[in-house]
């Protein structure tokens, strides 16, 4: 029996960039992730969504385009993590960094050039299950294991 816990993901995506945090703590540390975190109790996936883009980025949206969902699921594991992705293309306030989830801050990202990223423009209705097994816990930014190519910015 599998026991779902919630997430969000959002992309601050301005034209041929994007905003990204290298992660401190928790799943995906040490690589440049977009923002979010855990649905609280009580919370739409969406109000999660827009909490934690301002708790770790300092910004606020008026929309939030959904883009589609991933399910990580870790073998030996019977807790499937469901990620809700969203992507904001217009915000209010600066990118401030928030040390206490971004070892080294924020910064804008040439969408083109990104490694292992999917083109964001293409992410749309995306849903899909993602395996891992206990070493894809061990991988960093310079991973090349099929399992972490594409995804390993969550």
């Amino acid at each position: 029996m599998f026991t779902r816990k919630l997430f969000t993901l959002v992309l601050v995506v301005q034209p041929q960039r994007v905003l990204l945090g290298m992660k401190k703590r928790g799943f995906g540390a040490g690589l440049w992730n977009g923002f979010g975190g855990k649905v609280q109790l009580g919370e739409t996936i969406e109000q999660a969504a827009r909490r934690e883009l301002q708790e770790e980025s300092g910004l606020t949206v008026d929309y939030l385009q959904k883009m589609g969902q991933i399910t990580f699921e870790f073998v030996g594991n019977t807790e499937l993590m469901e990620v809700h992705i969203f992507r904001a293309d217009s915000f209010h306030g600066e990118p401030t960094e928030n040390y206490y989830f971004y070892s080294l801050g924020l910064r804008w990202h040439k969408s083109a050039v990104l490694p292992n990223v999917p083109a964001i423009s293409s992410l749309q209705n995306t849903s899909s299950l993602l395996s891992f097994d206990s070493k894809a816990l061990q991988c960093s930014s310079q991973c090349n294991h099929p399992h972490c190519i594409g995804w390993n910015f969550l």
